[in-house]
């Protein structure tokens, strides 16, 4: 394989493997019912062969995935109508969550989608995934966007990522989100996409906050020219604890969820005012965003 075709195959591999456990099927039962053998399939799970079209296609229907999936890089599905944290998505462990990430999981993959890619570019993808064991969170967990864990990831993974030097102030602001891309948003997406203004754009997502997270209940006020985003913390957050630096970035990371997701209406930055934080003593994190 040349050097472009290892990396589809990195990223396919990722992809079918993820979408197998997804389904909750062996590699056996997938390689008969695809008509090939375990073997075959175990070294396109492992990026050792690129899959051919048509088996793709036919890999994508017997998953139920979008054959767009080893492009966008995730899988993603129907979103639920709201994140319930006593849910059980998969009752047989099926990502091996650990208690440390299992309970009170108020965050999606979709939500911390840019801060996990953010560490796997910095770190390298053998770094990352060496991260994630010692964690004994499956790599494969963070390909389905809908997944759900709780803050406490978030947390931990802000406090390597400084630790190792690779995330301070300045280079947050660096961060690369995906949620300009209406398509990320999943079912959302196309209410932002028709959304006429960006007060509109932003009602729409307020609405659907709790698709994303419930960490905080956000509600939002506005004139003519401005909206303030109000977010107040849930009760379950007192569970979790983490320096006041790392709490503040999750802050300023939340600032640029809504940066990135404007852009859906308007390429044009729009610069974002945090005028109050719940991790600094206020009662609540608010956003002012000019519209």
């Amino acid at each position: 394989m040349n050097s472009t075709e290892k990396k589809y195959a990195a990223q396919i591999s990722q992809i079918m493997r993820t979408a197998r456990k997804l389904k909750g099927i062996t590699q056996i039962e997938a390689s008969k019912t695809l008509g090939i053998t375990q073997g075959t399939l175990s070294k396109l799970e492992k990026g050792d062969l690129v899959i051919s079209t048509p088996l793709w296609f036919e890999f994508c229907e017997l998953m139920k995935i979008s054959s767009r999936s080893f492009l966008l890089g995730y899988i993603d599905t129907p979103l639920p109508e709201s994140i319930d944290l006593n849910e059980e998505l998969y009752p047989d462990n099926t990502f091996g969550l650990p208690k440390r990430y299992s309970y009170s999981k108020g965050s999606t993959v979709r939500s911390l989608r840019g801060l996990s890619k953010y560490a796997h570019d910095a770190w390298g993808v053998k770094k990352f995934e060496a991260y994630l064991e010692t964690k004994k969170v499956d790599s494969d967990f963070l390909f389905v966007l809908p997944n759900q864990i709780n803050l406490q990831f978030t947390y931990d993974l802000i406090t390597t990522l400084r630790e190792t030097g690779d995330l301070n102030k300045e280079s947050l602001k660096t961060i690369e989100f995906p949620y300009s891309d209406a398509a990320f948003h999943g079912q959302v997406g196309s209410l932002l996409e028709e959304s006429k203004s960006p007060k509109e754009l932003l009602k729409q997502l307020i609405r659907n906050m709790d698709r994303y997270q419930i960490n905080f209940n956000y509600s939002m006020e506005s004139s003519d020219s401005e909206a303030m985003i109000i977010g107040k913390p849930a009760p379950f957050l007192a569970a979790f604890d983490a320096a006041r630096e790392i709490s503040q970035s999750l802050c300023e990371l939340k600032g640029l969820f809504f940066e990135a997701s404007l852009r859906i209406f308007s390429p044009q930055k729009v610069k974002i005012k945090h005028t109050h934080c719940f991790y600094k003593g206020d009662s609540d994190c608010r956003y002012l965003i000019p519209v």
